[in-house]
């Protein structure tokens, strides 16, 4: 067993340290590794996860909480997914650019555009369309925003959006959710 933790430790130790940026601006696949590493920082405590954070973090988020890479205006769901892990980094800090970086990716929450039902657009481009991905990309950030900061006045919002996916999402026969929903019934 000892063996299989070595080898699992060094290889993630090896992909962290030659890790690239995949897209070299903000995006949700590397949102997926940076959530995995804050969890394996707060399962093990050992500091070199955490370290891989900030390093990232560094060179994405500056001062002011501007994002590089991150463009409001394409109302990409998928782009809220990174942001997750900006709440550990502004609760072990306290710098403040961790929660103005948080702040504006909320504000594309608040702005982005929703189906007649009320679920987000998965992106611009998508019009009245709700992937089943998207509860995964935007749904945690914004029930954490709720709860650290909003005193929990969106929970019902939020929940209606799973409300929704399974009502319209889910086929009862084969027990699996559709990935997507074309609200607007446009999509062929």
């Amino acid at each position: 067993m000892d063996c299989i933790k070595s080898r699992s430790e060094k290889y993630i130790a090896d992909y962290l340290k030659s890790y690239e940026p995949y897209k070299g601006k903000w995006c949700y696949e590397d949102g997926c590794l940076l959530q995995g590493t804050m969890l394996l920082y707060k399962a093990t405590e050992d500091k070199k996860y955490l370290e891989f954070v900030y390093e990232y973090l560094k060179e994405f988020v500056g001062e002011n909480g501007v994002i590089k890479g991150y463009d409001k205006s394409e109302f990409n769901i998928d782009n809220i997914n990174a942001g997750k892990v900006l709440f550990d980094a502004y609760n072990f800090t306290g710098d403040e650019k961790y929660r103005k970086a948080i702040e504006k990716l909320h504000e594309q929450i608040l702005e982005h555009p929703r189906v007649p039902q009320g679920n987000f657009w998965h992106k611009k481009r998508y019009e009245n369309q709700v992937w089943l991905d998207g509860l995964y990309m935007v749904e945690p950030f914004y029930i954490r925003y709720e709860t650290e900061f909003n005193g929990k006045r969106n929970y019902a919002d939020i929940f209606k959006h799973f409300v929704n996916v399974r009502e319209n999402m889910f086929d009862e026969n084969k027990k699996l959710h559709y990935h997507g929903w074309d609200t607007a019934k446009k999509c062929s």
